[in-house]
């Protein structure tokens, strides 16, 4: 086991990755702890401590929504933003498939048609 971490660690690519994702994750820990201005937190842990489900909901979120911090804010938002980016960057790339086979199908009949 040891011997595979010593290869993953010598390749480049991999090592990368890997300490872009262990800095992200630090990242992500230290803003879950940046409280929004204006909550009251004391009110906010009983809640989050007396229903079972909004405890699993917290513990789920790593303790962001019991801070109800800046992560858990912006998570949502964020996938809202690529759920519409989505779905429009589909919607495009439809519409210009359909109107590239009808122009090239049209094409080719009226080539067709001429000779």
């Amino acid at each position: 086991m040891k011997q595979k971490f010593i290869q993953i660690w010598k390749a480049r690519d991999l090592r990368n990755s890997l300490l872009y994702i262990l800095g992200l994750l630090v990242i992500f820990r230290l803003a879950a702890h940046i409280p929004i201005l204006g909550v009251d937190a004391s009110a906010l842990k009983d809640l989050f401590n007396n229903n079972q489900v909004l405890g699993m909901l917290n513990m789920f979120s790593g303790g962001s929504m019991e801070n109800f911090s800046v992560v858990m804010m912006g998570v949502g938002a964020l996938a809202d933003w690529i759920g519409i980016l989505y779905t429009l960057i589909i919607a495009c790339s439809f519409k210009l498939i359909t109107v590239f086979l009808y122009n090239s199908v049209f094409k080719t009949r009226e080539l067709v048609k001429s000779k």
